[in-house]
C-alpha cells in the first residue's frame, strides 16, 4: 500500500503517457479517514529517505488540495510472488496476498481478481464480512466483471478501481 502523497512525486515528474505506459495494470484508490470511529487499520508506516520527505513536505504544503493526497493509499492490481493461486490475484489480511488491506473487517483471504480476455472478474472468497462491487454483494465464488470506476469494498474498507490515466488525472488535479 502506498502512500499517494509519494506517488504524486513520481507522478509530477512523469508524463500522462510515459505513466500509462509504464503502469499497465489497474489501482485501487483508498480513502483514509483519520477522524473515523472506523478506523481500524493495524499499521501506517511509509519508509521515505530524508531528500523525498522534504520533496512530500513541501508538496503538501503547495496546496490545500495536494495535501488532501495524504489521506490516500493506492494499490496496484496485479500478481506477486507472495500469493500461491496461479491466475488470481488475491486480496485479504494476511500479508502473503497480493493486495494486502490490514483491516479488522477484511477476512485473512477475502476475495479474488482474476484476468479476463475482456479485462477483471472480481469473486468473494467466502469472507466473513462480504465483498460488495458498486453496493451489490458479490457472491462466493461468482465472479463478476469489475471496470474502472467500479466502488469495491471488501468488508468496511471502500475503495475505486482505477485505471493509470485515471489516477494520474486524479493527482495532477489536486497538484497542479
Amino acid at each position: 500500500m502506498t502512500p499517494l502523497d509519494a506517488m504524486a512525486l513520481a507522478i509530477k515528474e512523469t508524463q500522462r503517457d510515459a505513466f500509462v505506459a509504464q503502469n499497465g495494470y489497474l489501482f485501487l484508490l483508498l480513502r483514509i479517514d483519520d477522524n473515523s470511529e472506523e478506523n481500524d487499520w493495524s499499521f501506517r508506516t511509509t519508509t521515505l529517505s530524508v531528500d523525498r520527505l522534504k520533496q512530500a513536505i513541501a508538496l503538501a504544503e503547495s496546496s490545500a488540495a495536494a495535501r488532501d493526497l495524504r489521506y490516500y493509499r493506492v494499490m496496484a492490481v496485479v500478481k506477486s510472488d507472495n500469493n500461491p493461486w496461479a491466475g488470481r490475484i488475491s486480496v485479504g489480511r494476511a500479508r502473503n496476498n497480493d493486495i494486502v488491506l490490514p483491516h479488522a473487517s477484511v477476512s485473512k483471504l477475502h476475495a479474488h481478481f482474476s484476468e479476463t480476455k475482456t479485462g477483471l472478474t472480481l469473486s468473494d472468497a467466502g469472507s466473513r464480512n462480504g465483498t460488495h462491487l458498486s453496493g451489490v454483494p458479490v457472491g462466493a465464488d461468482q465472479p463478476v466483471e469489475a471496470k474502472p470506476g467500479d466502488e469495491i469494498a471488501f468488508g468496511l474498507i471502500s475503495l475505486k478501481l482505477m485505471t493509470a490515466a485515471d489516477l494520474y488525472d486524479f493527482v495532477m488535479a489536486r497538484i497542479c
